[in-house]
């Protein structure tokens, strides 16, 4: 029986590495998510299967790097809706700075998290942007990831944070709070193997082949690793309970004050310039949410002046009336919105001239 199973280890453990070398050589690596400009301005968009993916920048080119969530990802539209894409035709067509070959690189995603905002941060400490405009609400502070770790994330972003040059940069507060022995792995794990890029691949064709599949079928928790099975619930992130209008509840307490604190410490560190902006909200004062949103509101404008750090609030720069949720925009306010941020980007130019 002993002799038998071993046998069957190392047949498992030769079929794995060929696997892992068949994957090496046939699939092109799969930066993470947010680790290079791809299929412009969206999620997963792999440049082998996503029509029109950006190409590197040009030598006379200018360069906007957006940190943002869900809002400017805008899955909900398609791509050439969203203020990503508004903003580059903006910017080119009043070419704001005297550049007309502006570029804008939309590191955003759905959920996103103080968790991934430091981790992006720490990357843009070995990028040479013009500009990093970091668009954020106090939902990207929530207070239920204080203390999680990177599985909490619906992001491939971690990923990142295993590399060294990485997680050199990310303060000890931070590793404090987010390392967490299986998550960490798990992110190293699907950064190193290339068996990890078939499902990722397999799942931007789909989208591709099938508009709207996204919104169908995708779910982070597909993105879950073979030992995380034993999980009652690998669906953790939405896992909360809902307010009005079925709207998800993000808690904004002291916690998220420290987060926040934290994310504008990395975003000073920066060589790029950087301007904080307030995302543009429906706030109803009845709404119980609405206190929190007034406190995040308070606190990033006083510790932004308290680092130093460039502040814009757009929290109230649009109508209420075309907004689809509390915090994602219909068609014609991503227009506008483009339109403020133009102004702002044209604004701190000629502030630096």
């Amino acid at each position: 029986m002993r002799g038998k199973t071993i046998i069957a280890l190392a047949v498992f453990a030769w079929v794995f590495i060929l696997c892992n070398a068949l994957a090496f050589l046939l699939l092109p690596d799969v930066p993470s998510s947010l680790e290079e400009a791809r299929n412009p301005f969206r999620f997963r968009g792999f440049p082998e299967f996503v029509r029109g993916s950006s190409q590197a920048p040009s030598a006379d080119a200018k360069t906007v790097v957006l940190l943002s969530n869900s809002q400017a990802y805008a899955g909900e539209l398609p791509p050439n809706y969203g203020y990503p894409y508004r903003l580059r035709k903006l910017l080119n067509q009043r070419a704001v700075g005297g550049c007309t070959n502006w570029y804008v690189l939309n590191w955003s995603s759905d959920g996103m998290t103080s968790i991934e905002y430091m981790i992006l941060a720490a990357k843009l400490r070995h990028e040479q942007p013009d500009l990093v405009l970091a668009v954020t609400g106090y939902a990207d502070y929530r207070a239920a990831h204080y203390a999680e770790g990177f599985g909490f994330c619906r992001t491939d972003v971690p990923r990142l944070a295993t590399r060294w040059s990485i997680a050199r940069e990310l303060p000890r507060s931070y590793w404090r709070r987010h390392f967490k022995v299986e998550d960490t792995l798990t992110a190293w794990v699907h950064d190193q193997f290339p068996l990890n890029r078939f499902p990722e691949y397999f799942w931007s064709w789909m989208d591709f082949k099938f508009p709207g599949a996204q919104r169908l079928l995708y779910s982070p928790f597909l993105d879950y690793r073979p030992w995380e099975l034993r999980k009652k619930s690998i669906a953790k992130p939405l896992q909360l309970k809902t307010g009005p209008a079925q709207e998800l509840v993000f808690v904004y307490d002291r916690h998220s004050r420290e987060l926040l604190t934290e994310y504008l410490g990395q975003l000073k560190r920066l060589s790029s310039p950087a301007i904080v902006i307030s995302q543009p909200v429906r706030v109803n004062p009845d709404d119980f949410r609405s206190a929190w949103h007034f406190q995040f509101q308070e606190d990033i404008r006083s510790l932004a002046s308290s680092q130093g750090v460039a502040y814009e609030d757009l929290s109230q720069a649009l109508p209420g009336a075309d907004f689809i949720t509390s915090s994602h925009l219909n068609p014609d306010n991503h227009l506008r919105f483009a339109e403020r941020l133009a102004n702002v980007v044209a604004s701190h130019l000629d502030g630096r001239n």
